[in-house]
């Protein structure tokens, strides 16, 4: 599991490298691209993608790139992936973090089942706005609870219950000693850039993903929730059945490797501790 600290310390290293890696995506590889690729060339790779990973897989797809010459596209995944796979889309890995749409695809027989794995993972995090440092010192090393209790004048965003980060945080309220203290002061925004937003104009905490906010300069993380109080964000790579199913466990392998996680770990993401072998 990383320090919360470690997260501190990547902030400042991503102002610096957001833009030559949005560069990348689109100079070096075909990314974001909506149109049908083409089977001209076998060796090619198609990456349907959550939104979350976007910024990780600019510099993970030039990784492979450079080690493996196999070029790759990566698309966010957007409606009905298991609908597009189905009618005939052509892609050759799913990477997303919601087990129910990777089901329906195995029940329609458009996976490779013994070639899902997963590959990284993303924990509810306690943020703040980084002017608030020098209050929040003190907290930083205290429990979740502790820290609840302590800064109990300030509200605390969250995102809609519809999202991974919103759901974990909306499940917080009932069966815990916080629960009752966080569900008087928790708000709920429509999406990430209106917590954002609350947070940039006044006082206050937000629950989101580690993931989401260490892409923020201007935000902290106090505190990662424990597995025990918040279980993670967990993210599959899956091989979709086609003729270069080989290529793509290449690739889903490649996600697994020290290289790979070094990658994401400065993304605010972690191995899962119940990867699958």
């Amino acid at each position: 599991m990383l320090h919360p600290e470690a997260f501190s310390a990547s902030v400042a290293a991503m102002t610096l490298r957001t833009a030559p890696i949005l560069f990348a995506i689109l100079m070096v590889f075909p990314m974001l691209s909506m149109a049908k690729p083409t089977a001209a060339d076998a060796r090619n790779l198609t990456i349907l993608a959550d939104d979350a990973l976007m910024l990780p897989l600019a510099e993970l797809s030039r990784s492979y790139a450079t080690q493996s010459g196999t070029p790759l596209t990566v698309i966010r995944a957007s409606g009905d992936p298991a609908q597009q796979i189905e009618q005939g889309y052509e892609a050759h890995i799913l990477l997303s973090a919601d087990p129910t749409l990777i089901e329906r695809l195995a029940q329609r027989g458009l996976i490779d089942v013994f070639g899902t794995k997963a590959f990284a993972s993303t924990q509810l995090a306690l943020v703040a706005p980084t002017r608030m440092q020098s209050s929040l010192e003190v907290v930083k090393r205290i429990s979740f609870a502790a820290t609840l209790y302590k800064m109990n004048d300030l509200p605390v965003y969250t995102n809609d219950p519809s999202t991974p980060g919103g759901l974990r945080a909306q499940a917080l309220v009932e069966g815990r000693s916080f629960s009752h203290d966080l569900a008087q002061r928790m708000q709920v925004m429509p999406n990430l850039e209106a917590v954002l937003s609350k947070l940039r104009t006044q006082d206050g905490f937000a629950l989101m993903l580690a993931s989401n906010a260490i892409t923020e300069p201007d935000m902290m993380i106090v505190s990662l929730l424990p597995e025990s109080t918040s279980e993670p964000v967990r993210y599959d790579a899956v091989v979709l059945a086609s003729e270069s199913m080989e290529n793509a466990r290449a690739f889903t392998k490649f996600l697994q490797s020290s290289t790979a996680q070094e990658i994401l770990s400065t993304y605010g993401f972690q191995k899962p501790s119940t990867a699958k072998p």
